[in-house]
């Protein structure tokens, strides 16, 4: 990643963070004070996740994730943190991971729906690493979607719809 790369990232999080201060500031000025502290506890939640997040000793797959993103791909991933110890993983293998199954989504999705998911990183004190991932969204061509992340070593499908696909990936022990 060069200077402007990671320029453009700090933008995208600054400017996520500005539009929830601008949400409360609003509400705020409408004296709807319950609103207000319902949104400053989202946010304070929000910024907790993120500091797990990247607090993570995986920095390959922190940047993969905040680049894919920061694309405007139309598929955004929320990281969760679930992590009794700290991860046991390669973290280049994750970030290759996240980056094709990303790939392989996006293509099978090319529309103008907007897609949402989320990435559990979990790593339970007798178990080897897993990702697990829920995607949300119109899958209509689920079926190519499916055959496409079960071409990738050691995934496992959870649910397909087609409104949901839910699967996981689990690290060499």
């Amino acid at each position: 990643m060069n200077e402007r790369e990671a320029i453009d990232l700090l933008k995208h999080y600054r400017h996520r963070y500005a539009n929830f201060l601008q949400l409360i500031i609003s509400y705020a000025q409408l004296g709807k004070l319950d609103v207000v502290q319902e949104k400053a506890a989202d946010l304070i939640k929000i910024m907790g996740e993120d500091q797990r997040f990247h607090n993570l000793p995986l920095p390959k797959t922190i940047v993969t994730i905040l680049q894919l993103n920061s694309e405007k791909s139309g598929l955004e991933w929320t990281p969760i943190v679930d992590c009794e110890k700290s991860p046991i993983t390669d973290d280049q293998q994750v970030s290759e991971i996240i980056n094709e199954i990303h790939q392989h989504i996006n293509e099978q999705t090319m529309n103008l729906s907007v897609y949402h998911g989320t990435i559990t990183f979990q790593q339970k004190k007798s178990e080897p690493f897993k990702l697990l991932f829920v995607c949300e969204g119109n899958f209509q061509e689920k079926n190519q979607t499916i055959a496409a992340l079960e071409k990738i070593d050691r995934i496992e499908i959870e649910e397909a719809t087609n409104e949901k696909l839910s699967f996981n990936w689990t690290a060499h022990e």
